[in-house]
Formats: C-alpha cells, sequence, structure tokens
C-alpha cells in the first residue's frame, strides 16, 4: 500500500506539470488557427533596408489595407487596426471602472476579415462611426444590462471625446494577434493623434490584415502589390530603402518569432523529462516489487494464468494507478490554478479543455500507460516459473540503475538550467539602463489637459519627499518610432534613428543622463526651440554616412516627421541610454528635440526611496484626477515587469526541477531501500569479517556515486548547450560560468548522499545476526 501511494503522487506530480506544459505548448502552436478560413488570412508585413541592414515589420502604413483591397483582385477583403492605449480603465456613465486590455481604432472591415459573433449591433455601421465602438462580451458582462448607447471614458479618451458602446462581440481568443479590446471607430483617429490613415509611408503603426479568395497563391499578388507601391510611393524613397509589403500566413506570424520557437522546444523538453522521470520513477518501484511479485506470478501461472492474462492484469493495475495520479493532477492544478495561469500567461481550463488538446492529452496517458504496465506486464509474462522459484533475488539490477540515471541527468539538467536562467533574469531586472531608475517614479497623463497637466506638476513639486519633475513625449520602457536623418542637401544618405520627440529642459537633470559633449536645452539662451540632443550612438553613425568628426555641437541635419522646423541644430550629446529591454532593445542612435510644453509621461525625482513617496503621490494624483484612473509607476518596478515572462519561465523550470528531484529522491530512497533488503546478508557478513559502520555506508555511497556524478555531469552539460540557445534572445546575456553548475552538481550530489546515509544506516548498525539466522 505504501508504494502503490508513492507511485501513484509521484506519477501525480509528473503529469500535472507535463500535461500542462504540452497544453501550453499546444496552446502556442495553434496561434489564430481558430477562424472557419485560418489557411486564407494573412498579415501584411513590410520589408525594407535600414541602416544598411535588412529589416521586417509587422505593421504598415494607414493607406496600405484600403490600397491592397483596391490594386489586388485576389484580395476579398483587407481591414486595419491601431493600438490607441495597452492595458488601461474604462469608466462608465455611473462612474464604475473596468479594467480593459487595450483601446484600439479600427475601420468597418474588422470583422469581415478576422471575424467573431456579433453579440449586439451593427457592426459595420458602428466603425464607420467616429466615436463609436464595439466592446468585448467579457466587457459587456463586467458591465451588465443594456450596454447599447453606454458611454465609457479612459485616461486616453478625454471628456470631450468619450466613446460610445455600439455594439458587442464575441472576444478573440488569448492564442491570438489580434487583441481582446475596445475597437473604436477608426474615424475618430483624428481627436487622439496624427490622421495617417491616407498615408502611404511613414506613421507605419497600423496592423493590416486581409482574406484571400478561395485556392489564391500569396504568391500572385506581388506583382499588385509593387505595382501599388509604385504608384504611390517616392520612387527615389522606394528604392533607396528598398521597401516592400508581403503577407504572411496569419497563422504563421506567432510560430516564426525566435521567442516563441525556442521556448516551445525547452518547454517540449521539460515536459519530456517530467513525464520521463515519473513514468521511470513509477517502473524503479515495480522493479523493485519484482523479486516477490514474480513468485506470485509463476504461481499464477502454474493455476493457469496465460501469458495475456498476466498482462492484462498488470495494464488493469496500471490503469487504476494512473486514475488516481490524474485525479492528484486534478486535484493540484485546481488547487494552484492562479498561480499556474500567472506562470503561463493563460488559464488552466482555457489550456486545458481546448477541443483539440484534449486527444493529444489522452494519447499521452495512453503512452505511459503502455509504459508502466504493458513493458511491467511483458517482462512478468515472460520469466519462467522455474527460474523464479530457483533464484530470482538478483534480477533488474541494471534496469533500476538505468531508470534512476536518467531520472538524475533529468534533475542535473533542470538545476543548471535554473541558475543560467536566474543569473540573466537577475540581469536584466538588475541591468544599469543608462540613467537612474532609483527613486524614480513614472506617470502617464495621456488625455489630461495641458492646463491640468501643470496644475499637477505644481502640486507634485510642492511635496518635501519630491526633487524635481520632468515630462517627455517617449515613454523609455516602450518601443521608439523611427524617423530618418540626412545632412541638408544629402537626401540620398538618409539612415533611420529613434525618434524620442519632445522633452522639457531639465529631463537629463531629472533622469540623471551623462552629458559627453556640448550642454542640454536648459543651459542655452540662444534658438532653443531649433535645437536638439543626440546620443553617442547617432553620432557614430553621421560620422559614416557623412563624414562627421568627434566634435558635433553646432552641426545641423534634416528629420522627417517634424514637419515645425526643417534644420535641427545638435546643443548636446548624451550617453547612449536604453530603450525598451534587454530582449527588444533599440540598436538605433537616438535624438530628442526641447519643447516647453508637459508630454504625456512624467518622471518624478524623489529625494527618498520610492516605496516611501509612492502613496504620497498616488494620493495627489487620485486628488488631482479624480474621474480619470490614473496609476504611479515606480520605474525600477515597471523595469522589472518587462521581463515578466523571463520571470515566469524561470519559475516553470524551478517548479519542474523541483517535482524532478521529488521523483529522483523518492526512486533513490526505493532503489537504497531495495539494496539494503538484497544484500541484507552480504552485509551481515561484512559485518562479522570485520567492517565497520562507516564502511558499511560507504558501499552504497559509492554504488549511488557511481550512477549520479556522470549522470549529473551530462545534465549540466546538456543545460549549458539548451542554455545558450535560450540567451542568445537578448542583447546582452552572462557568461555560462561552468564553475556554477559544478557547484550545483556538488549540491545536488550532497543532498544525495545525505538521503543514502539516511536509509541504510539503520542496517549498518543492526546485529547481522538477526540477518542470518535464517540461513
Amino acid at each position: 500500500m505504501k508504494k502503490t501511494f508513492i507511485k501513484v503522487i509521484c506519477l501525480g506530480l509528473g503529469l500535472a506539470m507535463g500535461l500542462l506544459l504540452i497544453a501550453k505548448i499546444y496552446f502556442e502552436q495553434t496561434y489564430d488557427s481558430f477562424y472557419p478560413d485560418a489557411d486564407r488570412l494573412y498579415k501584411v508585413q513590410e520589408s525594407f533596408v535600414m541602416n544598411g541592414e535588412y529589416v521586417e515589420y509587422g505593421q504598415t502604413s494607414g493607406a496600405i489595407a484600403p490600397g491592397i483591397k483596391e490594386y489586388t483582385p485576389q484580395v476579398e477583403a483587407a481591414t486595419r487596426f491601431t493600438y490607441l492605449s495597452a492595458q488601461t480603465t474604462v469608466v462608465t456613465d455611473d462612474k464604475r471602472k473596468f479594467s480593459v486590455k487595450a483601446i484600439c481604432m479600427a475601420d468597418s472591415c474588422l470583422f469581415d476579415v478576422l471575424p467573431r459573433d456579433i453579440i449586439a449591433g451593427d457592426y459595420k455601421q458602428v466603425l464607420s462611426v467616429a466615436d463609436q465602438c464595439m466592446i468585448p462580451r467579457s466587457l459587456a458582462e463586467k458591465i451588465g444590462g443594456d450596454v447599447i448607447g453606454m458611454r465609457l471614458s479612459a485616461p486616453e479618451l478625454s471628456a470631450e471625446a468619450s466613446c460610445i458602446v455600439g455594439g458587442v462581440y464575441e472576444d478573440y481568443p488569448l492564442n491570438s494577434d489580434v487583441p481582446q479590446a475596445i475597437y473604436l471607430s477608426l474615424k475618430s483617429i483624428g481627436r487622439y493623434m496624427y490622421d495617417g490613415t491616407e498615408n502611404w509611408a511613414g506613421n507605419d503603426r497600423y496592423k493590416t490584415y486581409l482574406r484571400l479568395a478561395e485556392g489564391v497563391d500569396p504568391e500572385t499578388t506581388v506583382t499588385y502589390l509593387d505595382k501599388m507601391l509604385r504608384e504611390n510611393v517616392d520612387k527615389e524613397e522606394l528604392d533607396m530603402c528598398q521597401y516592400k509589403v508581403r503577407l504572411t500566413p496569419l497563422k504563421d506570424v506567432h510560430l516564426r518569432e525566435e521567442s516563441v520557437q525556442t521556448m516551445t522546444w525547452i518547454l517540449t523538453l521539460l515536459a519530456t523529462l517530467l513525464l520521463v522521470s515519473a513514468s521511470l520513477n513509477y517502473l524503479l518501484i515495480v522493479f523493485g516489487q519484482m523479486v516477490w511479485r514474480s513468485k506470485e506470478m509463476a504461481i499464477r501461472k502454474c493455476y493457469g494464468t496465460s501469458p495475456r492474462g498476466i498482462i492484462g492484469m498488470v495494464l488493469r493495475e496500471s490503469t487504476m494507478h494512473l486514475v488516481l495520479s490524474l485525479g492528484v493532477a486534478a486535484m493540484l492544478l485546481y488547487a494552484f490554478q492562479d498561480e499556474v495561469g500567472m506562470l503561463l500567461g493563460a488559464d488552466v481550463t482555457e489550456l486545458l479543455l481546448n477541443q483539440g488538446i484534449v486527444w493529444i492529452l489522452a494519447g499521452v496517458c495512453l503512452l505511459i500507460l503502455l509504459v508502466t504496465g504493458g513493458l511491467p506486464g511483458w517482462i512478468y509474462a515472460r520469466i519462467p516459473v522455474s527460474t523464479v522459484f530457483r533464484n530470482y533475488n538478483a534480477s533488474r539490477r541494471v534496469w533500476k540503475r538505468s531508470l534512476l540515471a536518467i531520472q538524475f541527468v533529468a534533475t542535473g539538467f533542470l538545476f543548471c538550467l535554473l541558475i543560467l536562467i536566474g543569473r540573466q533574469y537577475s540581469r536584466m531586472v538588475n541591468d544599469d539602463p543608462g540613467y537612474d531608475c532609483n527613486n524614480l517614479l513614472h506617470i502617464s497623463l495621456s488625455g489630461i489637459p495641458h492646463g491640468e497637466r501643470l496644475k499637477a506638476i505644481e502640486e507634485l513639486k510642492r511635496l518635501s519627499t519630491v526633487k524635481d519633475v520632468t515630462a517627455s513625449y517617449q515613454d523609455l520602457l516602450d518601443r521608439v518610432s523611427g524617423d530618418n536623418v540626412w545632412e541638408e542637401g544629402k537626401e540620398d544618405r538618409q539612415f533611420n534613428i529613434a525618434d524620442m520627440y519632445d522633452c522639457n529642459a531639465n529631463f537629463f537633470s531629472v533622469l540623471d543622463i551623462p552629458v559627453i559633449q556640448g550642454t542640454t536645452f536648459s543651459e542655452r539662451t540662444d534658438s532653443i526651440n531649433n535645437q536638439v540632443m543626440v546620443d553617442e550612438v547617432f553620432v557614430r553613425e553621421m560620422k559614416k554616412h557623412f563624414d562627421w568628426d568627434d566634435d558635433v555641437v553646432g552641426r545641423s541635419f534634416m528629420i522627417t516627421g517634424h514637419y515645425n522646423q526643417d534644420l535641427f541644430t545638435i546643443c548636446g550629446v548624451f550617453r547612449h541610454i536604453r530603450l525598451g529591454n534587454i530582449c527588444k532593445e533599440d540598436p538605433r542612435g537616438a535624438a530628442i528635440f526641447y519643447t516647453p510644453y508637459i508630454m504625456n509621461n512624467l518622471y518624478i525625482r524623489l529625494n527618498v526611496p520610492a516605496s516611501e513617496a509612492m502613496a504620497e503621490v498616488q494620493k495627489v494624483i487620485n486628488e488631482m484626477f479624480p474621474t480619470s484612473d490614473i496609476t504611479v509607476y515606480n520605474v525600477k518596478t515597471e523595469m522589472a515587469g518587462q521581463y515578466d515572462t523571463q520571470r515566469n519561465f524561470r519559475d516553470s523550470v524551478m517548479i519542474a526541477g523541483i517535482v524532478t528531484i521529488i521523483i529522483a529522491f523518492i526512486g533513490l530512497v526505493g532503489y537504497t531501500a531495495d539494496e539494503v533488503s538484497r544484500r541484507s546478508k552480504e552485509i551481515a557478513i561484512r559485518k562479522v569479517n570485520g567492517t565497520n559502520v562507516k564502511g558499511i555506508v560507504m558501499l552504497f555511497i559509492k554504488d549511488m556515486l557511481i550512477i549520479s556524478v556522470p549522470s549529473l555531469i551530462a545534465g549540466g552539460i546538456a543545460a549549458a548547450i539548451v542554455g545558450n540557445r535560450w540567451l542568445s534572445q537578448f542583447s546582452e546575456q552572462v557568461t555560462l560560468a561552468p564553475w556554477l553548475s559544478v557547484l550545483c552538481i556538488m549540491a545536488i550530489t550532497t543532498i544525495l548522499v545525505i538521503v543514502v546515509i539516511l536509509n541504510c544506516r539503520r542496517i549498518a548498525m543492526s546485529n547481522p545476526v538477526d540477518y542470518l539466522k535464517s540461513e
């Protein structure tokens, strides 16, 4: 009964993690495959040469979608949408607040190309009228009642430009390139930002999708797409950038991301290790029982049970154990469903109850049943009756050692990999971005009128904990728009930069960004409005393209996207700062321009640790904007939040490692107990002949080390290979540090030695007479 309990628990632990990881892999591999005509849906992507490098980009300019529909007869429908805001809060007429994943602006063809069931309203009409919107059913259910005609406001939607609910659509699944968003009519775009819906080049912020006619080869659209660009995009710009638009199957967009490919095969490896470890531990216990169970089977054979009957009996036992293990797995997943959902980025029920994955998981369980039941049954059925009754007490030792070795390989692999992932995560969250993010707060005031922003800054500066406040257009942790720059008269040598647009004069002092040449805006009095600060990477690019020297202060250049000024003069050079994060760091040179206005992003430098001042700052913001849901963020915490995917991956590997080592320890305990029982008379004779307790214990330790050390080293080597590939997705990486893997292997080995000592000390200290009196 005790060993049955251990088998069920260990197998249940392995099934809980292993099957869940398989479901996660299936979830990632079936992105955007839920559409009725998924094989005919395509995402339009740009390709161009930027700074001498070929680049593919997943967004387009505003005119591309309607242009494709006009120029390409094979296209049945085309649509585009753009983000107004990511995660935000909307407020209803009666002042109730609800969190939404995004607010997007879409044209009226959205649900023609990317269909969902329409619960209420006429989406064509709604998305054709400014300030009207479609909301997901999940939001409508939270609001309750009749939502049609309800007015919604948000920080991004000022009181003068809130939106009216015109319809409700069925939510897009989580494994979709299309968000569960409030879709505001694209006709409203001019209220919130530059209207680039008719741009053929630049302002490429639109996600564009289309549906081809049935049976159409996407390659046949190339001629029409090229013709469209030739007739609408400046020829010189088209040739210089080698600009093209091409179609990518929507189902392949997610799968082509390098990070997804890396994560998929690592998760596949983890799932395999967990399920194999759990299954092998089951077999290890079965083989430990084989001495006495073989005699039972021999007696059954003597009474007429056939080999098929023996196999069937063992399979029935294994089936019962598998069902009980699945019950244990289900209870574990139910108990920790919130934590699991956070780790894997999807609800447990959504992962496991998907129609397609059920059959895959059933197939995996059947395979486990064949291994844990079919293999022992086949072995029992083949053992001759005469052999069992003569001498069978030393059988299957090689099997048990081999199974234990595989578990040790898995343990070494997971824990060495965990150390590497943990070090990289620590590097990311503690890395120096080029500015001082300690004691720095960030607030987004998008949608707040300029006069109220000024008042907010005045109130914040009155706080004793606040040292200074500045504002900028660019959120330093967000993606940066690009513009082309060139020296006047040399338009043919343009290159692309990260355009941070505008900031206040004290931006560099508040963020503590080093100025390595010239001065900041605040230190100049002449023509401040046409001055620009550039970083050291920008200077290197100008030297390469226009033969500038190192002294760039006072030199001028032209730039696209700034229509109020033709020529800008460099007043200073600042140290390159990280824009975005280590996973998607922007390598381009950067430029930032002066503005006296208070832009969307406030940065607050504190005199005290951020944790001591956040509540006070938040209170001021709440009092200033009682109807808006504006959150104050600690920049350090906000930066760490960008690496939640890596943190969740680290935690997943840690849990897998803990489960695997528990299974391995239980297997080692069972193996040691079987060896103690099998060699009890041998040990008694050794003691009679003078071997002391230490010598007896060393016999078992040596036996274990012969299995564990090579296995753990093999696991460490495998972890280095896998970890090196995982690290390749980051712009900055930690070194592999083999000595840490050696320490990890030594630590695991020490624990294994302790387990062996605790298991064999009883027989090592016992009276040998107790084991020899039956002879």
